[in-house]
């Protein structure tokens, strides 16, 4: 699969920028002859589209780098979790191995913990409405 600029995303941001940015140029252009003609409202539009051509410009230029950014941390990733499970494997044989979570701990959330805390109504009225959910799901 294609990363970087020559991705199928990336390559839609590109045509979007190349199409949006000379026409709100190109709008900027025709507010400012409407403007000088004595148009006074259409001041304010021949500002606004170039900050519109600018802004989308920023936002290709931010889309198209988070995933660029996404590619070349996912092989990072994935190496860094090979080390981790070589450095497991190079344990001494003679190692103990720590003994299993219980189920019930590993399941949810601490035993001290309590959802319907009233020091948060909105939570607790929330977590409330998704157990009466869950009671209806597991009845059926």
């Amino acid at each position: 699969m294609k990363s970087g600029w020559w991705s199928r995303r990336a390559i839609t941001l590109h045509v979007c920028l190349m199409v949006a940015v000379p026409l709100f140029i190109t709008l900027g252009l025709w507010q400012l002859s409407r403007a000088l003609h004595g148009n006074v409202l259409s001041w304010a539009y021949t500002f606004e589209w170039p900050f519109f051509a600018a802004y989308v410009t920023w936002m290709w230029w931010k889309l198209v780098h988070e995933e660029m950014a996404e590619h070349t941390a996912s092989p990072a990733g994935e190496t860094g979790a090979s080390h981790e499970q070589a450095d497991s494997s190079a344990a001494p044989p003679d190692a103990v191995a720590p003994a299993p979570a219980p189920a019930a701990a590993a399941a949810g959330p601490p035993l001290d913990w309590d959802p319907y805390d009233e020091a948060d109504p909105e939570l607790a009225a929330y977590n409330r409405y998704l157990a009466s959910l869950h009671a209806g799901q597991r009845k059926r």
